[in-house]
C-alpha cells in the first residue's frame, strides 16, 4: 500500500498573509551566492511563517556556497560566528553585527533548498538549510522491505480468532 496519487509543485513557498517584516521591523532576504548573486531579491526573501519562524525556498546549485541573512541595506547582518561551516539539515546559530563572516555551505545537489530561520534570539537566530519537500500529497513511498500479512477467520464460529494465513515479503504479488 501507500504511494501514488502525489504532485510536485515548483520551488518557491507561498507568503502566508502575515507580516514578513517581524520580528526584525524590515524584511529580511537569504543573500550570498545561494540565488541572486547576494541580492536583496524578492525571491530571496524570508516568508513569516507565524512567530519566530521564517523561511524561503531557494534553488540552489551544487558546491562550496557562501551567505548570510540580511535586510536590503545590511542594518540587520547575520551571519557566522564561532563557526563559519553549516551543514545541511543541521541547525546552524548565526551571529548578528557589523559585517559578521559569511556563513560556508556545501551543497551536494542542485536542487531546491529550504532556509528556515528561528528568530527567537535576533541577535543569534538559528537557520537550518534543508532539501525541500516538492511533494504535493498522495502518501509516502512503499518501503522496499514492505512485508503483506494476511489474516483468515472462522466466520462460522462467532468469537473466533483471527489466525495468520500467509505472509508474503517484499513487494511480491500473492
Amino acid at each position: 500500500g501507500g504511494g501514488g496519487g502525489g504532485g510536485t509543485r515548483q520551488c518557491g513557498l507561498t507568503d502566508q498573509g502575515l507580516d514578513n517584516s517581524a520580528p526584525y521591523g524590515v524584511p529580511m532576504f537569504v543573500r550570498g551566492n545561494v540565488a541572486n548573486d547576494w541580492a536583496a531579491a524578492p525571491d530571496n526573501q524570508l516568508i513569516q511563517f507565524g512567530g519566530i519562524l521564517l523561511k524561503v525556498e531557494l534553488q540552489v546549485e551544487a558546491g562550496a556556497k557562501e551567505f548570510k541573512v540580511a535586510d536590503a541595506g545590511w542594518q540587520n547582518n547575520c551571519g557566522a560566528g564561532e563557526n563559519d561551516t553549516a551543514a545541511i539539515g543541521s541547525a546552524f546559530t548565526m551571529a548578528c553585527g557589523t559585517n559578521p563572516p559569511n556563513i560556508k555551505l556545501e551543497v551536494p545537489t542542485t536542487d531546491c533548498y529550504e532556509f528556515a530561520v528561528n528568530a527567537a534570539n535576533k541577535d543569534a537566530p538559528v537557520v537550518t538549510v534543508k532539501k525541500a519537500n516538492l511533494n504535493t500529497g498522495g502518501g509516502e513511498e512503499p518501503v522496499d522491505s514492505a512485508e503483506i500479512r494476511i489474516y483468515a477467520r472462522d466466520v462460522l464460529n462467532p468469537g473466533a480468532a483471527e489466525t495468520l494465513y500467509k505472509t508474503v515479503k517484499g513487494s511480491g504479488t500473492i
